[in-house]
């Protein structure tokens, strides 16, 4: 029993522990950019003005639901994706990414 649950949480610890697919990176990346565009929409009917800034907080906001699935968002394989995926949103991505560094 004791060598089960061993052998159980090894395994559970290595999945946990590895780098995700090239297909979930680009499922990843086409959820951010969905995310990116559903939330340019809401800033447009909304009244806050147009900022380089608030495409940053944007970012940051759809790159936690990302991260969360153990993907690194500023990882220079993810960053490659996303250029291929939505490369409006990859120019936002490298300055959130610069922002996070300070």
């Amino acid at each position: 029993m004791k060598k089960t649950i061993f052998y159980m949480s090894l395994a559970i610890a290595m999945m946990s522990c590895s780098e995700p697919s090239e297909e979930e990176m680009k499922g990843a990346a086409t959820e951010l950019c969905n995310c990116m565009s559903s939330r340019k929409e809401l800033r447009e009917e909304s009244d806050y003005a147009e900022s380089d800034d608030m495409d940053i907080v944007d970012f940051g906001f759809c790159a936690v639901e990302v991260e969360g699935r153990n993907i690194n968002t500023k990882s220079d394989k993810f960053v490659k994706i996303v250029k291929e995926s939505c490369p409006d949103i990859a120019e936002i991505q490298q300055r959130y990414i610069e922002a996070s560094k300070k």
